[in-house]
């Protein structure tokens, strides 16, 4: 049986947290794996990476998401909202441009992945994602999406048009967790709906490449 295709997408703000997570690159060597460092300028990876620069192209989501935070009146910013929907958003821009890929994680603390790699593939099974990492409070955590699956594409779909449309905020108590599930629920329904009305009620979702 052949290794799976897997991207991992690791998140960094500025160059400090760049160099940093750029480090914890340089120790995974899983098979078959394309690693990208998602960095807001110009970087120097020195061949442990690929970079994705974010702001590449101008992209209107970073404000938009902002713009739902702004309305929501949070207390705090950025909020954990906007930095999951900002990092899933760019998980999605670097699929858009992937050739087949059949697990992709995004990475916020990529420390030890290459040991924990063969247990968090026994625990996704033939789940559609599962999120893993840190859990205390104010860290956020890592995401495997399972590409194999169709229902764990379009639940991907659907979670960054819930981060994008401001519906993240009415998901209370947050996590990224708890987002997710919402959105399962959501592709359940539009499913059903479309078995009881035809193709033509099932909705479409937008991309951000």
């Amino acid at each position: 049986m052949s290794e799976p295709r897997v991207l991992i997408c690791a998140p960094a703000t500025e160059s400090a947290e760049a160099a940093a997570i750029l480090d914890g690159l340089h120790t995974i060597s899983l098979p078959n794996a394309t690693k990208v460092l998602l960095t807001s300028g110009k970087f120097d990876a020195a061949q442990v990476a690929q970079t994705f620069n974010v702001e590449s192209g101008y992209p209107a989501y970073p404000a938009q998401l902002e713009t739902c935070s702004r309305w929501a009146e949070v207390d705090h910013w950025p909020d954990e909202r906007f930095r999951d929907g900002f990092d899933l958003i760019n998980l999605k821009r670097v699929l858009d441009k992937q050739d087949a890929v059949d697990l992709a994680v995004l990475l916020r603390d990529p420390v030890h992945l290459d040991e924990t790699w063969p247990a968090l593939l026994s625990e996704l099974g033939d789940q559609s994602y599962r999120l893993f990492g840190a859990t205390e409070l104010g860290v956020s955590r890592s995401f495997l999406l399972n590409l194999q699956s169709q229902a764990a594409r379009e639940i991907f779909e659907i979670a960054c048009e819930f981060y994008l449309s401001g519906r993240s905020y009415a998901v209370s108590p947050y996590s990224m967790e708890a987002l997710f599930e919402v959105a399962t629920d959501a592709l359940r329904l539009k499913d059903e709906l479309r078995l009881a009305q035809g193709p033509e009620s099932y909705p479409t979702f937008p991309s951000f490449a």
